[in-house]
């Protein structure tokens, strides 16, 4: 508890409801009397709650309060002017409860230059504004160190505002094994060296935002406590204790939301209180007055959301691996690492050909290019009775090194495949072979020095990244009779400004963030960008990604779930979630003067049951506390109070009747594109619930899905058509197999008989690639085994089903049109990052992804039957098998349950896709929506 006196306090009623406020100044080490002050003009007392207009992923909801106060002589309160933020803290008690607290802001000390008696206004803020000039340090300005929760991180913020308040942290999205009793916050950790690597000097609001913005939850202070939540945590039935027992006095720590009834302390001490408010007020029916000025306004839909990733790339990935740390050599004597990058080898006479290695870094295999570059010189040291000197070499030297990467350990899929991954050696041209390569620097004459620079090709496998340099230097000492050194020779070979950069370009930030159209005809843009990378799993993470959430452990967390649901998925995923439930459609916005002497705060919902019919919660506050009046911006929520209901005995509602016959469809961001059978392509917008045509093909055309786009294939060109309907590329050709886009390419896939073998090979061919210098040998290559069968798009991959086996094209991990083989024993027919489903031996099998190989993977459930569709969210996997039955299984209890579809049953099924969690089954006649 901070040492704070009173100095100064003022009363008053409220004109309408009566309601008792006072003010209290309290003085930082302040002994003596208090003095009473008196509220003068107008508005004597308002607190306000950020500016109207505020996204909802704002992660600091601040506010500040407004004190006019009668001077009756001159300067009376001038000592409140200090350059100390934190001196006078202003707490507000509404009826003998804390309702506010915060510190008085110098910039906004004002009074009347003027005889008294004149008015004094004093402003206070909350405090979070000036986490903003600490710099996130400890005491002695060291940084800290180690692992630490979130709940750590956000109480070392709020402990340092000196606050003195409850915190009511009522977070419900946990990740992946987290135990749902306790607080997500205090089970989730962030690495200090990982997060001074990105924000080299962050303040302690970078700290706060850092915790909170990938979770778009929220802190404001309310009723005397502060407030920690999802936005998206107003639709829940969840609410703190504060919002319950309105001016109740509570115990001072930290809260955590059990259910809408009850509390837990952090030590697990419970405290019960009885429901005294309902969770969504009338605006009508109760004490809540909406005055006639207020206006209503209509908030326009999102065109498109989109998530994006902050992080500080690293300017030498040596220095992350550990390569001038001497310890981590074999024969750690033989070098000396001269700062900042250099590193010099020395001759030994008796270990000829023997190797210097680099015990090695582990990395995943990556198509990104790299840059090796250094000077290396060569020396000698001479030294004769009492006199030496460096000098250059008098006789020819060798220096040979290499750069390898040592496989990691065989999965058990890749040993029951019996294949074996060699170690990749760096080549000349900067690619990789099987084939063991040093190379070879002779210096014969002078200079002895060379310039050294390599375009690493990627990384073609996962495993560990090592140098070695082999011994041929000479050095000897010869000593006296008496054992003195007489004369000494060694030479060594000095690898200066040592460094390796990533050039990840633009498909590594293609590859982090998220974009989805919500709906084209309108022009209003969410761009969050997040101070952390969301996945952990993807190649290079350790290199290039600086900072993500672990567990305790340190485990990356990479699935997150809302308390109790199935609605597993990534932190963007979430975001992404949050933006929609919001303002997927346009939505409705009230602003003007309520009247009312009920408590409300951020946590509060209205519903207008008598004409909108719609919810509302609370985004701004300007509370006039003489009036009872509060100035409020309310927002509407959607479908908080509408909900979708099937037919009686049904689980689907019909959301589109169709004149026409789909023979084929697919999902392309928010909308279905369906193929007829008259070979017109119509679309279908699953947010306005709108259907139109889009153009008019060719017989026999074929429909792909592509990167926001889809593409048509009709036997003489190869459209890439985006949602509009326009051709954003054309490649006029022959062809009618199958094609996608991905990453601004073309890839089509082309088979022909190998006259060598009797069978038939397949090869990914891109057709708009831009011609380039490089020349890339790895283990990957385009050439498959098999006639092509099929093939399924995620965002990042393209997997490739033929006769004989499984291939996969990941931009991450493969250059240009390369592919690898993967260890699979059937058919892909559904995948992502996270999951994989495939039909083998019968059944459909669904895979928890290790890693981006495709055989790295844990089965996770075998299900009879082969499946005819299926798609998948993080949570669950919906699939038809051959006789026509829908299915979904959970992943949260590992269930299967059936999807009854009682209206479209008995036609003909053309495709199941999930659009923002939510499953659509597309029938030749109509499409229906699977309500839970």
């Amino acid at each position: 508890m901070a040492n704070f006196g009173l100095r100064y306090f003022a009363e008053l009623r409220s004109k309408h409801k009566e309601v008792f406020w006072r003010v209290e100044v309290a003085e930082r080490g302040f002994v003596g009397a208090a003095e009473v002050m008196h509220f003068d003009g107008g508005t004597p007392l308002s607190i306000t709650w950020e500016r109207r207009g505020d996204e909802f992923y704002i992660p600091v909801k601040g506010s500040e309060a407004t004190i006019n106060i009668l001077c009756l002589e001159n300067f009376h309160y001038i000592n409140l002017f200090t350059a100390d933020p934190r001196k006078f803290r202003v707490s507000i008690y509404r009826n003998t409860k804390l309702y506010w607290r915060g510190y008085v802001v110098a910039d906004f000390y004002s009074e009347n230059f003027a005889k008294p008696p004149y008015t004094v206004t004093i402003k206070a803020v909350d405090g979070f504004n000036l986490l903003s000039n600490l710099p996130f340090r400890k005491a002695d300005g060291s940084p800290f160190s180690g692992r630490k929760s979130l709940w750590e991180l956000i109480y070392e913020c709020i402990n340092l505002l000196e606050l003195d308040v409850s915190v009511a942290d009522w977070m419900d999205l946990f990740g992946e094994n987290m135990v749902e009793t306790e607080s997500p916050l205090r089970q989730t950790f962030v690495e200090m060296t990982k997060l001074y690597s990105v924000h080299e000097n962050p303040t302690y609001r970078d700290i706060l935002e850092l915790c909170l913005k990938p979770f778009a939850a929220q802190i404001f202070q309310s009723n005397g406590a502060l407030h920690i939540r999802r936005a998206i945590s107003p639709y829940n039935d969840t609410r703190p204790l504060s919002f319950y027992e309105v001016g109740a006095l509570f115990p001072i720590g930290w809260l955590t939301a059990a259910d809408g009834r009850s509390l837990v302390t952090h030590i697990g001490e419970p405290i019960i209180t009885e429901a005294t408010r309902e969770r969504i007020e009338s605006m009508w029916r109760g004490e809540i007055i909406i005055e006639d000025s207020s206006v209503l306004d209509i908030v326009p839909a999102l065109r498109k959301v989109e998530v994006k990733v902050e992080n500080r790339l690293l300017d030498n990935l040596f220095t992350q691996m550990g390569v001038f740390n001497s310890s981590n050599w074999s024969n750690p004597a033989w070098i000396t690492v001269i700062e900042p990058n250099s590193i010099k080898f020395a001759g030994k006479d008796t270990p000829t050909n023997q190797l210097c290695s680099f015990n090695g870094f582990p990395i995943e295999s990556s198509a990104y290019i790299s840059t090796l570059e250094f000077s290396l010189k060569a020396r000698a040291y001479k030294y004769v009775m009492g006199f030496g000197s460096l000098t250059l070499p008098t006789k020819p030297m060798r220096a040979i090194w290499g750069v390898r990467i040592t496989p990691s350990s065989q999965t058990q899929a890749q040993n029951q495949a019996q294949t074996q991954t060699q170690a990749q050696w760096l080549q000349e041209d900067g690619s990789w072979h099987t084939r063991e390569h040093y190379f070879e620097e002779n210096f014969e004459k002078e200079p002895w020095e060379a310039e050294k620079k390599i375009e690493i090709q990627g990384f073609p496998i996962a495993g560990n990244f090592q140098i070695t340099f082999k011994q041929n230097l000479e050095a000897w000492i010869n000593h006296n009779s008496f054992g003195d050194i007489t004369s000494e020779y060694e030479e060594y070979f000095l690898f200066d400004n040592l460094r390796l950069n990533l050039d990840l370009g633009d498909d590594f930030q293609d590859s982090l963030s998220y974009e989805l159209l919500v709906n084209p005809a309108n022009n209003a843009d969410m761009v969050i960008t997040l101070p952390i990378a969301h996945v952990a799993n993807i190649p290079n993470d350790s290199l290039i990604y600086s900072l993500y959430f672990t567990d305790s452990s340190g485990k990356p967390t990479r699935i997150w779930h809302s308390k109790g649901a199935n609605d597993y998925g990534s932190l963007v995923e979430h975001i992404i979630r949050c933006a929609l439930r919001y303002k997927q459609l346009a939505g409705k916005r009230i602003a003007g003067e309520t009247f009312t002497g009920v408590h409300l705060d951020m946590n509060t919902v209205l519903q207008d049951d008598k004409y909108l019919l719609a919810g509302f919660y609370v985004n701004s506050i300007d509370l006039d506390c003489l009036k009872d009046q509060f100035g409020v911006e309310f927002i509407e929520m959607p479908g908080l109070l509408t909900k979708e209901t099937p037919p009686e005995g049904d689980d689907c509602l019909t959301v589109a009747n169709l004149d026409f016959s789909v023979i084929d469809s697919l999902k392309c961001g928010n909308l279905l594109v369906m193929l007829t059978s008259t070979h017109d392509l119509w679309i279908y917008d699953t947010a306005s619930k709108s259907l139109r045509e889009l153009m008019q093909r060719r017989v026999g055309s074929k429909i792909f899905p592509a990167d926001g786009a889809f593409v048509v294939v009709d036997g003489v060109s190869i459209m890439v058509v985006d949602y509009r309907g326009v051709a954003i590329e054309r490649v006029e050709m022959e062809y009618s197999g199958l094609a996608t886009y991905q990453n601004g390419k073309i890839y089509t896939l082309l088979s022909w008989a190998d006259s060598r073998t009797g069978g038939i090979r397949s090869q990914l061919k891109i057709l708009n690639e831009k011609p380039t210098r490089r020349i890339t040998r790895t283990v990957s290559n385009s050439t498959m085994m098999g006639g092509v069968m099929s093939l399924v798009k995620s965002h990042n991959a393209i997997a490739i089903n033929t006769a004989e086996s499984c291939y996969l094209h990941d931009r991450r991990t493969n250059i240009n049109n390369t592919i690898t083989e993967v260890a699979l024993g059937g058919d892909v027919i559904s995948f992502s990052d996270y999951f994989l489903c495939e039909n083998s031996n019968n059944s459909l099998k669904i895979y928890r992804r290790d890693t981006l190989n495709l055989s790295d993977k844990t089965l996770v459930k075998s299900i009879s039957g082969k499946a005819l569709f299926a798609d998948h969210t993080l949570g669950e996997v919906a699939y038809s098998q051959l006789s026509g039955s829908l299915y979904v299984w959970q992943y949260k209890d590992n269930s299967i349950k059936a999807i009854k579809n009682l209206a479209g049953a008995s036609r003909a099924l053309k495709g199941l896709f999930y659009i923002n969690g939510e499953l659509h089954i597309v029938r030749d006649n109509a499409i229906f929506k699977h309500i839970i």
